[in-house]
């Protein structure tokens, strides 16, 4: 959550690990790895740094993890508000339905920002992706390369949430922004 604390991710009450390394002190805006767990259902938590549990920004939140799909479990909301609700992504479900290939790049586009009723996506000055509600996503392929990604409020293209002329774009790959 934008400016929010550090927090510690708790799968099943105990702090989670990706490759060794305790999913913890995890800064704001940043995006850590995916954990690799049998399909099944786990409770997820989030808890700012060095707080108790009982202290949650999110959580418990139960999940279902089905065979052979991928997930993003973002925190959505802001933060002096107290509104931060969990927004569960089924990546593979969601590219299928997108029409993407294994070997696509795709752009998983999340609106979590206050004020923002929607948001738009251009890729090269081309509509990607139109009207993202606030707390949801889009799914767009994507074509692989370095390309200028620009995202603006709703119907204006002249205005800028995120613009950058140089991203990269690898087949097989999902970004998330």
């Amino acid at each position: 959550v934008y400016g929010g604390p550090n927090v510690d991710w708790y799968v099943n009450g105990q702090i989670a690990v990706n490759g060794g390394q305790e999913q913890v002190n995890i800064p704001t805006l940043y995006v850590n790895g995916y954990l690799f767990l049998e399909p099944g259902s786990y409770s997820v938590t989030v808890v700012p740094t060095e707080k108790a549990v009982e202290e949650a920004l999110m959580g418990p939140v139960a999940v279902e993890l089905a065979v052979g799909h991928r997930y993003t479990l973002a925190m959505m909301g802001q933060l002096e508000d107290s509104s931060i609700k969990p927004l569960l992504i089924d990546e593979t479900a969601a590219e299928q339905q997108a029409g993407a290939s294994p070997s696509d790049s795709v752009l998983i586009l999340v609106n979590n920002l206050a004020g923002a009723a929607t948001i738009d996506a251009m890729w090269d000055g081309q509509v990607l992706v139109k009207d993202v509600p606030y707390g949801g996503f889009a799914v767009a392929v994507q074509s692989a390369g370095t390309h200028a990604l620009k995202v603006t409020g709703p119907g204006d293209p002249s205005g800028r949430i995120f613009d950058n002329n140089a991203i990269q774009a690898e087949p097989s790959q999902t970004s998330i922004l």
